[in-house]
């Protein structure tokens, strides 16, 4: 089961991954909810909020897309289009940066990189 977990849990997992730790996402996020700097939905407190621990949300689109799904981050935005109906899409080469990016990144999982080079082997069919 793939669990989809509060942008600021992903956030924290990120950040601590970029520093060594790896610890399971729903650790964090109970850690967080003791802390009180989110609650049961992930959303900050008044407290963290009040004590500059977290930032309210930029109202930029593409800003908060990347929050959200943080795999994205090292994709450039050139390659995002955000829509009158602020969907935020991602063209082909952006697909493909990401895709070689995942092939490359240590933390990618054996199944992760079958799945990229899945996905650049369908793209290379596209031309």
């Amino acid at each position: 089961m793939n669990i989809v977990y509060p942008t600021l849990v992903e956030q924290a997992y990120y950040g601590m991954l970029k520093r060594g730790y790896d610890y399971p996402k729903e650790e964090i996020y109970k850690a967080l909810i003791e802390a009180n700097l989110i609650d049961e939905n992930g959303n900050p407190t008044q407290n963290a909020l009040d004590n500059n621990l977290v930032e309210e949300c930029d109202s930029d689109v593409l800003k908060r897309f990347k929050a959200q799904y943080p795999i994205f981050m090292g994709v450039d935005d050139k390659y995002f289009t955000v829509t009158k109906r602020k969907d935020v899409l991602v063209n082909v080469a952006g697909i493909e940066k990401f895709a070689k990016t995942m092939l490359l990144a240590k933390s990618t999982t054996k199944c992760q990189k079958k799945k990229a080079r899945a996905l650049l082997t369908y793209l290379s069919t596209l031309d």
